[in-house]
C-alpha cells in the first residue's frame, strides 16, 4: 500500500514529476539505441569501403 502525504495538489505534482521522469528515461534510452545503431552502421560501411579496393 502506497501512502502519500501532502495535499492533493502536491500529490498531483509529485505524480506528474514521476511520469515525466519515466518519459525522459524512455526517450533517453531510445536516443541511445539510435546512436549505437548509427555507429554500428558506420563501422560496417567503413569495413566495406576498406576492403573494396583489393
Amino acid at each position: 500500500m502506497d501512502i502519500m502525504s501532502g495535499t492533493k495538489s502536491q500529490q498531483a505534482l509529485a505524480k506528474q514529476r514521476e511520469e515525466m521522469k519515466i518519459e525522459r528515461r524512455q526517450q533517453s534510452r531510445e536516443q541511445l539505441d539510435m546512436e549505437l545503431k548509427r555507429r554500428y552502421e558506420q563501422k560496417q560501411q567503413k569495413k566495406k569501403e576498406k576492403h573494396r579496393g583489393h
